[in-house]
């Protein structure tokens, strides 16, 4: 971890991290949310991290415990929060896709929100691999 990494928020649901060594956003969803009631400070959290970083930014997404929400998860925050996201204009996004299969469905159209943004996400099935992929692009944009 890199001595920048900063918790931003953590509970049972998700982790909000930012690495301001990187300038990179993580977010890593844990667990199905029956309601919208078990996250009421998610998108203010979201917000606050992006905040906290410079333009030209990269992200780290990792659903890879994600499950399909309840209708009213969907619409009240996890759209919200990829809005909320792409309208921030990240450099580059990796999305860890999850195991499940509707899930991995779901998410390659939610975080997608916006199909004629020039910064489409990637898709990794590990989070070792978002990482490694993310940290090559550093790599090869600070040469």
């Amino acid at each position: 971890m890199s001595a920048m990494r900063k918790k931003i928020s953590k509970n049972d649901y998700y982790e909000i991290e930012i690495d301001t060594d990187k300038n990179r956003f993580y977010i890593t969803h844990k667990r199905f949310w029956r309601n919208a009631a078990v996250a009421p400070n998610y998108l203010t959290e979201i917000q606050q991290a992006l905040e906290k970083l410079k333009p030209g930014f990269t992200a780290l997404q990792d659903n890879s415990k994600y499950t399909v929400v309840p209708q009213e998860v969907a619409s009240k925050l996890i759209s919200r929060a990829e809005y909320l996201l792409q309208n921030a204009k990240p450099a580059h996004t990796a999305v860890v896709l999850p195991e499940d299969k509707v899930a991995r469905l779901v998410t390659q159209i939610t975080s997608k929100i916006d199909p004629n943004a020039s910064n489409s996400p990637h898709y990794f099935s590990s989070r070792e691999q978002a990482e490694a992929w993310l940290d090559n692009l550093d790599k090869t944009e600070n040469e």
